[in-house]
């Protein structure tokens, strides 16, 4: 019998894209007219694809970090006579991850705002977003805010930059008290600046990865602001209904916390005050109250700390969700009163709480 002949080169089959459907039908020729089969002798074909007893190399490509390099030796036999050939794939390497988020300026907001940007990319190697991760590689984001490395969200309270502090000592103006012995120096803060935030940010998918550069257009408040952008030189009058006064900000909500009942409770209610970046919070005297919803039984607030706290009764039921709304009032003597409200849960564990409970069976009375 004779011994088959190839018809395929021997060489590069080809460079395949990974996590791409592939397909090669290698061919020989038997000159009695057997039948041949094919299989892999020698080497390994790319992860992810399989040789056919009748010449077919097909499937899809798994992920590679880099660009691979695959030979192998396929031996085609008609029973008794065989031949072998080598052969070469490559697969090429990893993919760039994608990013929708457009570069540039993500947004123009006032410093002592609550930021909630989300970055986005997509990355044709893992098929899921999910598996990028973000990191700022240059420049920084304005301070009390932060990049989350998984999410790529961009969040927090913006903190205000002075605009100047005028400082008596600086032109020997110091003064003292009435008695004379106690100094005193006068320092006047005149409200923040404008600053744009330039940063980039790099997505990756733990093999390749992209760069974006962003800005964030910070407007700051100054000593006066009128009700439109800008007041010019020439104008003579402004009003007084946007005022410097910069909002308090809630870091809770939903679930701030589960206690056991028959326990006394502490909770803090905790809050961000921008204008404490400039020193101005001094000026500020903010108050905790509850408007609407009940808070769990013997707990209460504290409206000048926003703590709440007291003894809770014991209780049976597994747990008892209490829904309520805190309104926290930041009172200035120069600027007036600002609001924020937050709709919040404390959750009252009882003694069924975690408790295991056994399915006896019951057993048959046998005669």
């Amino acid at each position: 019998m004779a011994t088959p002949q190839w018809t395929t080169p021997a060489g590069i089959l080809g460079e395949i894209e990974e996590r791409v459907s592939y397909s090669k039908t290698l061919s020989a020729t038997d000159a009695d007219g057997g039948t041949l089969t094919f299989s892999v002798h020698a080497g390994s074909l790319p992860t992810g694809l399989s040789l056919s007893t009748s010449g077919i190399i097909s499937g899809i490509t798994n992920e590679v970090a880099e660009r691979t390099e695959k030979t192998f030796v396929v031996r085609v036999s008609n029973n008794e006579k065989i031949a072998d050939r080598t052969f070469t794939l490559f697969v090429e390497g990893a993919d760039f991850p994608t990013w929708t988020t457009i570069a540039g300026t993500l947004d123009v907001v006032y410093d002592g705002s609550y930021i909630n940007i989300q970055l986005e990319a997509t990355d044709s190697d893992t098929g899921d977003s999910t598996a990028l991760t973000y990191s700022i590689v240059s420049g920084g984001l304005p301070g009390g805010t932060t990049l989350d490395t998984v999410s790529g969200r961009i969040s927090g309270v913006i903190d205000p930059v002075a605009l100047n502090t005028w400082d008596s000592t600086n032109v020997g103006f110091d003064a003292t008290a009435f008695d004379e012995t106690q100094p005193f120096d006068l320092i006047v803060r005149s409200g923040s600046i404008d600053q744009l935030y330039q940063f980039t940010v790099r997505v990756s998918d733990g093999i390749a990865h992209a760069d974006r550069t962003f800005n964030l257009d910070v407007r700051g408040l100054g000593a006066t602001k009128a009700d439109d952008t800008n007041t010019t030189a020439d104008a003579n009058q402004i009003t007084a209904d946007f005022s410097d006064v910069r909002s308090i900000h809630f870091t809770q909500s939903g679930i701030i916390a589960t206690l056991s009942s028959d326990d006394y409770n502490i909770i803090p209610i905790s809050i961000i005050d921008p204008d404490a970046g400039l020193g101005l919070d001094g000026a500020t005297t903010v108050r905790y109250n509850i408007i609407n919803g009940a808070f769990p039984p013997g707990m209460q607030i504290n409206k000048t700390t926003g703590i709440i706290a007291g003894l809770v009764p014991p209780a049976i039921d597994d747990f008892t969700d209490y829904n309520f709304t805190i309104e926290v009032t930041k009172t200035s003597v120069i600027f007036g009163v600002d609001k924020a409200t937050q709709e919040m849960t404390i959750r009252i564990t009882g003694s069924e709480y975690n408790n295991i409970t056994w399915n006896i069976p019951v057993k048959e009375l046998v005669l």
